[in-house]
């Protein structure tokens, strides 16, 4: 049945009013979008612009810092006159340097537990050698239960050669006037294990409160004296990795 011209007119107005009805809540709903993109858009702004602020605070804070805990490793770091990045500068310039180790003669655990990284630590310093850039006086030195030196096993310059020296002679080749990392024997009455930069004297001493803090003490240490760490472990990488093969093919 044909509808009428009123039930026409009723049906269009009808679709007109659905129509704007429509339009009316996609006007809303895009809006709301757009309100929407705006606020998360803002908050990454917010969020990458307090990273970046709080990397540069980090960063400036840590170029006048004299004290400084790393969060990863848990090791706090002394510096003495110097800010820290400055002291390990300073100390990093010499090309002659000792590293010293203070182990007990009766504490063979302790000497299994620190030879991987302090092996790691001497690679590191092997390839600065090879490349003409260090001279290493690498000691261990022999502490008794009193906690006094009694001998040493040295190489002086020259990594090939080992030699035994007693008490004495260990003391005048730690007093040496060169750039020195020392790490003491583990105390467990110390509150923390932690590093102390002495740019005047050039010394880095580790102070340990257990025999399992070394490596990370060690690798903090690394990174902060050599920018170049990851170009030497990729090369002590490539070497090893070469030496085996050839080994293999033998």
């Amino acid at each position: 049945m044909e509808k009428t011209q009123k039930e026409k007119s009723f049906d269009q107005q009808e679709q007109i009013e659905q129509s704007a009805s429509q339009t009316e809540e996609e006007v809303k709903r895009s809006k709301f979008v757009k309100k929407q993109t705006k606020l998360i858009v803002n908050i990454i702004i917010i969020l990458s612009i307090s990273l970046i602020v709080g990397v540069i605070i980090y960063n400036y804070s840590l170029q006048n810092k004299y004290s400084f805990t790393d969060n990863e490793s848990g090791i706090a770091i002394y510096s003495n006159g110097f800010s820290i990045p400055d002291a390990f500068n300073v100390i990093s310039k010499d090309i002659n340097f000792t590293l010293g180790f203070y182990y007990n003669e009766d504490d063979l655990n302790y000497i299994s537990t620190i030879a991987p990284p302090i092996i790691q630590l001497r690679k590191i310093f092997g390839v600065k050698e090879g490349a003409g850039e260090k001279k290493v006086d690498f000691v261990l030195i022999g502490l008794n239960n009193n906690g006094d030196v009694t001998s040493c096993q040295a190489s002086l310059g020259d990594y090939k050669m080992n030699q035994d020296f007693n008490a004495q002679d260990c003391l005048s080749i730690l007093s040496k006037k060169q750039s020195s990392l020392l790490v003491e024997y583990p105390d467990p009455q110390l509150k923390e294990t932690s590093i102390y930069l002495d740019a005047s004297n050039k010394s880095i001493i580790v102070k340990l409160k257990s025999a399992e803090d070394i490596e990370k003490a060690l690798v903090l240490i690394e990174k902060f004296l050599f920018p170049d760490l990851d170009d030497i472990q990729k090369y002590i990488y490539d070497f090893e990795k070469e030496l085996a093969d050839s080994n293999v093919l033998q």
